[in-house]
């Protein structure tokens, strides 16, 4: 699958980031971007 072809997503409450990881594995989904405002979510 080419770049251009892949869904863009932004990652709302984050957590540990285990649905970004979900779709990345999946394939065909790249995260642009995410947001979490706990620090210790945010370094996993």
């Amino acid at each position: 699958m080419t770049k251009q072809n892949m869904i863009r997503f932004f990652d709302m409450f984050a957590g540990i980031g285990g649905f970004r990881a979900g779709l990345e594995r999946a394939g065909g989904f790249t995260c642009i971007g995410h947001s979490e405002i706990d620090k210790h979510a945010n370094r996993a």
